[in-house]
Formats: C-alpha cells, structure tokens, sequence
C-alpha cells in the first residue's frame, strides 16, 4: 500500500477514474436498451438532431429546453451507422464521465486534509449505487461530476472571493444547469452564503452581477423562443405552473431529507454536524445551505408531480459530505456528546418518518435505485421499523469505533450498487421483450424511406420511442382515433373512412410509404416483417388505408373490458374467424353489424373457434363490417382475422 501512494497523485488519480469506469462499463453491458422511457429517449433524439442539424429538436420538431450538455455528450455516438456500437460507446464515454467526479472531490478534500484522506474522500464518491446511471442516457451522469465541481468552486470563491475565483465560480455553475436546470439550486447556495454574512455582499459584486446578467440574458432567450415567461422553466415549466399545498409540501421535504440521510450512509451527516473547525465553517454553511435548497426544491416537486422520493436528484450530494466525512475522521473523529446525539437522534427520526414500505416499489426504482436492494426484500421484513433501527446501530457503532466507518460504507455501497446494476439490467431485458423484441434493429434493413408509426393504443407505448430509437428511419408517429403517444413525441391524429382511408381531423389524406402498426391492425400493402412485441412492418399501397382493426384487445389478445370489435373496412363478402379462450367460464354474445348473430358459452381453459360470415352493406367494398364479440368477463383471443370469400 506504501509503494502505491508513493505514486504521484495524477496517476492515482487516473486508476481510480479508470477502475471505476471499467466497472460500471462492465456492469453496464447488461442493459440492452435504454430503460427510463421516456427521458432516455428524448435525450438521445435530441443529441442525434443536435449532431445532424445543430439544432436540439425532437423529431424535427421544436420542443422545450431539457438539457445541452447530455444530448451533446450522447448525440455523437448514437449518430454512428451502426446502432449498436454507438449505444455501447456512449456507455464507455459515460462510464468515464460520471467517474471523473472523482477528480474535483478529491482537489476540494486535498484544501481540507492531507492526501491520503481526500484519496479516501474520492473513492467514497465512486460506490454510491446510483452511478449505475452510467448505463442509462440521462443527465444525471454528467450533472454528478458538474455538481461537485461547482461546489468546490463555490466554496474556493467565498474563501477567497477574487474576481478570477468568482468567475470560475458562475462559469461552473452556467455549465451545471447547462447540464439540468435544477443545477440553479447552486446559485441559491452561493447567493445563501453570502446572505449570511453581508460583510461579502460588497467583495461578491461581480458575482452578483454576473448573476443578473445570466438570468437576464437566459430569460431574454426563453421569452424569444417560446413567447411565454413560463418558458423560461424549459421542460420544467409545469413545476412552476403547479400548485402546490403547503402541507403535502413539508412532507415530501421532511421524506427528501431523510433520503439523503440514507444514501450518504447517515454517520456523514453527523460527521458533518460535528465538524467544529474555523476553517471548515464556510465547507459547513455551504453542505446545509445545498442540502436543504436541494430538499426543498425536489420535496416540493415530488409532492406534486412524481409521488415518492427522487434519489436521483440528491445522490450528487455523496461527494460532498464523503468529504465531510473524511475531514471529521482525520482531526480524530471529535465527538461531543451532546451534539452527536442530537444529530444521530434526528437522522434515525428522519428515516423512520421515511416511508420505506410505501416508496421501496417498482415504480420508484428508476428514481431510487438506493432502494433497490431494499425493494428485493420487500415483504420479507417490516422496512419502516428495520431500516431506522439499523442506522442507528451503524451509527452507534460508528461512533464508537470511527476507524470503522470507512470500510462498513465502502462495503454497503459495493453491494448496494451490484444489487441496482442487476435490477437495471434484468429491467432493461423486461423493456426490450415488451416493447421491440429480441431483434431492435430490424426495421432499417427493410425500408428505403422514412417510416410512420401507426399507434392505435393497443402496443405498450414505449414500442413508437424504442422502434425510433432503434431504427432512424421511423420519423412520424400517427395516433388511431384518441390514441396518444406519452412523452412529448410530435404525433398527429388520424382515424379512417369506411373504405379504410386515414385522414387527419381537417379531412386531409394522411401518407406514408411504409408504416408500422399493431398485429391488431392490418393495413393495405404487402407486411415485409414483425415483431415478437406484436407489431408489423408494412410497404403501403396508396392511400393509406387501414384493412382491419381489431379494437379492445391488447398486444397479449387480452380483451379485458370483456369486449372486442372487429372491423372491416372496404367489407366484401368473407368470414370473420378466430379463436377464443378464458380462464374462467364466461358467455360471449356475437354481433354482426350491430344486430345479434349468436353466442358461445367458453369453459375455463377450452378454446373455441368464432365464425361469422360478413352480411355487406352497399355499395361493396365501399362501406365497414363490424363483428362485435361481448363477453360476461375477461377473455383472450388469440387469433381473429378476415378470410374474404
């Protein structure tokens, strides 16, 4: 160990960036696409248009402002020809990116302690489980070594306020909302540290002003693009246009704080409160000032808009109080037992208030992936009572053997970032067999032009985001009737004549070459391929009409209302034919054309076949069939299709 930190700094720096990218690209290599829909999604259209055309659209589309920085960094990869090799390129250059945190941790610690501690401080900052965003398109991966950066110059302008110290300050914090623009909470840690001592306010005039000219300018930008002063919130304009109740707010701060008690290993936090030292006070009021901007800012938001705890906007905290931590551990762990206390008692009491059983859930593991190893064991153990009692233990024990401190967290991060790796790549596999299927790419090969996507509401509506993501030449989305595409993607609506023409609401024919839709809905053209995600690749005869559509069944055949109606359009003489199947006994009534044609009793388990000739309105081939199949319950249908006569 002696010959190792003998090295010079850099090159240890260098390994320790280079072992912990190869470990979170190796851990990555199991997510086979992108998982957080549609966020993952919207960052890398909007880098690959950044890269195509300079401008950040989505779909040629203009859209609000989400990030620079990320679609820049994923844009160039995700551009290459090849799909695949791109995806796996951008996860090696984020991999490198997220671990190059490290670098302004451990030169913020070095102004604090001696070199072997802030090495130590640099470590601590590379095992938080949320580095596994590294697999993942999203600006959490370049807002963590963004965030530690700009409060490391925060913290060296307001200890030594120069003009050049200041102006590195506003320029790291410009380039941290360039990356998200939750990164102004910076600005109110700054602008918090001056307040509390109006002796800086004069010495901080060029940082003041350099503020007013950023939001000025940055307001002048929004209001030009988008015509509103609600814009200038760009993505998160909904945020600011939301009400929010005061009670429901303090919760959701009180829960957000308890969160960062627990993804910082809590001993910090007390570290933290206990660092007594003059020349630490300014390291102090700045870690409290960001901690409760950054608790109220995403309690306030998460109250409103997303309904459980979002680590993913507080991990970039961990370098910081890692930090702390190591500052408390080297001046000899001092511990008053007063304070200590106090603050070990009021970090157990935020995590007992933190409702682990309700927020440890699938739907919030995208956000939290510090709660996934806990989300594992959901059922097996009471989480609200266990997890508050282990903590105090930790501390406790902590406090008495500090020495210990170090390797009981580096151990707790390692297995809570193995357990998060697997969880993201075992989901990722779920996504692609939902939503495209083993083969993502098969869609490009079979086409010469651009590709519309005909959603009809039954596919699982990542399929349109993924296909597109896959596949570059799927540009236009067409939503059948009300059926909407989440997510923001450009999308018109289109529904279809009784001779299956698709027409836009002004009556407008729609067109396309080559279209994508549901195996539910059977287009007129020649079906060049599918997926096992349930949906085919058509060469369109002009118009663009639609042949069949098989209404209230899902991708699976699923009629859950207890309802299907099959539709024919341009209907000649034929037969409505198919199977159907329950798992419980159910009576199906059969309509043709509105009028009753029969009915079929199903046992639990046993298909039976639906034949129904087509009774054909005049003019034929001009009008539209309907066989209605209407269930007293749940039933599957595993094929139903037309046999013209």
């Amino acid at each position: 160990m002696r010959r190792v930190l003998a090295l010079p700094t850099w090159q240890l720096l260098v390994a320790l960036v280079g072992i912990s990218a190869a470990l979170r690209l190796w851990a990555a290599e199991s997510v086979e696409t992108p998982w957080i829909a549609p966020d993952e999604l919207i960052y890398a259209e909007l880098g690959r248009a950044f890269w195509r055309t300079g401008h950040l659209t989505l779909f040629g589309e203009p859209t609000r402002f989400f990030s620079f920085v990320s679609p820049v960094l994923s844009g160039l990869p995700l551009s290459l020809g090849d799909r695949e090799a791109g995806y796996r390129l951008l996860q090696t250059l984020q991999a490198i990116v997220i671990s190059l945190a490290a670098v302004p941790t451990y030169l913020w610690a070095r102004a604090l302690m001696s070199r072997g501690w802030a090495l130590i401080a640099a470590v601590l900052a590379l095992v938080p489980p949320s580095l596994a965003y590294a697999g993942l398109v999203m600006t959490e991966v370049a807002f963590y070594p963004a965030f530690v950066l700009a409060a490391w110059a925060v913290w060296r302008a307001v200890e030594r306020p120069a003009p050049r110290a200041q102006a590195w300050a506003l320029a790291s914090i410009a380039l941290l909302c360039a990356v998200r623009l939750q990164g102004f909470v910076m600005a109110l840690g700054y602008l918090t540290l001056i307040a509390l001592d109006w002796r800086r306010v004069r010495r901080h005039v060029p940082a003041l002003a350099g503020f007013g000219v950023i939001a000025i300018a940055w307001t002048a930008w929004r209001l030009r693009s988008g015509g509103d002063v609600s814009k200038v919130l760009g993505a998160y304009q909904a945020a600011g246009e939301s009400h929010y109740e005061l009670g429901e707010v303090a919760r959701f701060v009180a829960y957000h704080l308890g969160d960062i008690v627990l993804i910082t290993g809590v001993v910090p936090v007390v570290a933290l409160v206990l660092l007594g030292d003059g020349n630490l006070r300014t390291f102090q009021a700045l870690t409290f000032a960001l901690t409760g901007w950054l608790a109220l800012q995403v309690g306030m938001f998460a109250s409103r808009h997303i309904g459980h705890s979002a680590e993913r906007n507080l991990f970039v905290l961990v370098p910081v109080y890692a930090i702390a931590l190591t500052c408390w551990l080297e001046r000899g762990a001092p511990r008053r037992l007063v304070v200590a206390a106090s603050a070990a008692a009021v970090c157990v009491a935020l995590l007992v208030a933190f409702p682990f059983e309700r927020f440890a859930a699938l739907a919030a593991t995208p956000s939290n992936f510090s709660l996934i190893p806990l989300y594992n064991v959901t059922g097996s153990v009471d989480l609200d009572l266990v997890v508050p009692l282990v903590a105090a233990v930790v501390v406790a024990l902590c406090l008495a053997f500090p020495r210990a401190t170090i390797p009981l967290l580096l151990v707790l991060g390692v297995v809570a970032s193995v357990s998060a790796t697997r969880f993201v790549g075992a989901q990722s596999s779920v996504v692609q067999d939902l939503a495209v299927g083993r083969e993502k790419m098969w869609i490009d090969p079979l086409v010469d032009a651009r590709v519309a996507f005909l959603y009809s509401g039954d596919l699982h509506w990542e399929t349109v985001w993924q296909s597109a993501f896959w596949n570059p030449s799927v540009r236009t989305v067409y939503g059948l009737l009300d059926a909407g595409v989440p997510g923001g993607i450009p999308q018109r609506a289109v529904g279809p004549f009784e001779e299956g023409r698709l027409v836009f609401n002004e009556g407008q024919q729609a067109h396309a070459r080559y279209a994508l839709a549901s195996d539910r809905v059977q287009l007129v053209g020649d079906r060049l391929g599918g997926s096992t995600a349930g949906y085919s690749l058509w060469r369109l005869r002009a118009p663009f009409r639609v042949a069949t559509w098989a209404q209230g069944v899902d991708a699976s055949g699923t009629a859950g209302s207890g309802e299907v109606e099959f539709q024919v359009y341009a209907c000649r003489a034929g037969v409505v034919e198919g199977d159907v199947v329950a798992s419980e006994p159910v009576a199906i009534e059969l309509l043709r054309n509105g009028d009753r044609y029969g009915r079929i009793d199903l046992e639990a388990g046993v298909p039976k076949q639906v034949s129904v000739p087509l009774v054909v309105p005049e003019p034929a081939g001009h009008r539209r069939c309907t066989v209605t199949l209407h269930g007293t319950g749940a039933f599957n249908v595993p094929r139903l299709n037309y046999r013209p006569a």
